[in-house]
């Protein structure tokens, strides 16, 4: 189950690393659906807001 995954991940290489390689795939996933996403509870919000990306077409 990913939140065990998770779990084990902060584990082993810590929450600030953890939370980066959570981040970066959130971004790309944002990317891929082309969306922004929002997830908010209450224990605080999280935003992930897709920047441009320039290609070189």
């Amino acid at each position: 189950m990913l939140a065990e995954q998770i779990a084990e991940s902060i584990k082993n290489i810590g929450a600030e690393e953890t939370a980066s390689i959570m981040g970066r795939a959130l971004c790309y996933i944002a990317q891929s659906a082309n969306n922004d996403f929002e997830f908010d509870c209450d224990l605080g919000k999280v935003v992930i807001e897709r920047k441009a990306i320039k290609t070189n077409d």
